[in-house]
């Protein structure tokens, strides 16, 4: 199946009745900088009180990629009940490390503080992503600066869900763009999720698809890996089947979907009691 008609499929699913079930607010800014990069997407469910919020970080390699190819994501979690933010990011060449994750930091931080506008409970907070939005959500997991910048202790946080992310910058930055993460080894060692591990992480949820490549294949067994060696809380790993990289994004909300029901229960078991 192409692209297109996995994104077709996603909308079909959604329905043509979840405008009326759902308030939905595009293109919100998170900073002052009028940069179309740092506007996220909201979607609620109508009447919401109290609810779970989640931010989930779009992939495209911190090149390329929109909040809007969340859509499917935050219109299946918004019927679930669960207030949902898409935030976009801006792309290297034109930044480059830490401006994505100082980004993702500040989109957060906003969720957080306009949580109660839009019937969230920001005490039932987690943050997910997929690709390199998956590795950003780690980063802000692991590396507390990031979060700490932007005002808040990542203790915040409920639990974080990267799907087919990406832990071990020195394993990628080698092939990639140098405007990504610059050429200093020690520098890409420091921006890796993996190098930040500790026994204080909030509670993990790693998906990745069996379709995947072996490198991203092994990123999450290796971090999960980390995590149990650190003494973090034991992660929940599962290689999800019949998908590749792109489909276990384009159909998380597809009908008994794998991944969105894993999404599901881990965000109802590590958000049901406030903080």
């Amino acid at each position: 199946m192409t692209e297109l008609l996995l994104v077709m499929a996603t909308m079909l699913a959604v329905g043509s009745a979840t405008p009326q079930r759902l308030s939905i607010h595009h293109d919100v800014a998170y900073t002052p900088s009028g940069d179309v990069r740092q506007t996220l997407d909201v979607y609620a469910p109508a009447n919401a009180e109290g609810a779970p919020l989640l931010v989930f970080i779009h992939g495209g390699g911190l090149l390329f990629g929109d909040k809007a190819l969340a859509a499917h994501v935050g219109q299946r979690l918004a019927l679930e009940g669960i207030v949902t933010v898409a935030p976009n990011h801006r792309f290297s060449p034109a930044v480059t490390h830490p401006a994505h994750v100082q980004d993702a930091a500040a989109a957060v931080a906003w969720a957080v503080a306009n949580a109660s506008r839009f019937g969230a409970d920001p005490r039932r907070l987690i943050v997910a992503g997929h690709s390199s939005g998956g590795y950003l959500a780690a980063l802000l997991a692991t590396d507390a600066r990031w979060l700490e910048a932007a005002g808040l202790d990542r203790k915040l946080l409920r639990g974080v869900a990267p799907i087919s992310g990406f832990f071990h910058v020195p394993r990628l930055a080698p092939e990639r763009p140098k405007s990504v993460w610059g050429e200093d080894p020690d520098a890409w060692q420091q921006a890796s999720p993996a190098a930040h591990v500790d026994a204080d992480l909030a509670p993990m949820l790693l998906l990745y698809a069996d379709g995947d490549d072996d490198a991203r294949k092994a990123e999450n067994v290796d971090f999960a890996a980390a995590l149990r060696q650190a003494g973090a809380a034991e992660p929940r790993l599962i290689e999800v089947r019949r998908r590749d990289h792109r489909t276990i994004f384009y159909t998380l909300n597809l009908p008994d979907d794998e991944s969105m029901q894993a999404l599901l229960d881990f965000i109802e078991t590590h958000t049901a009691n406030p903080l």
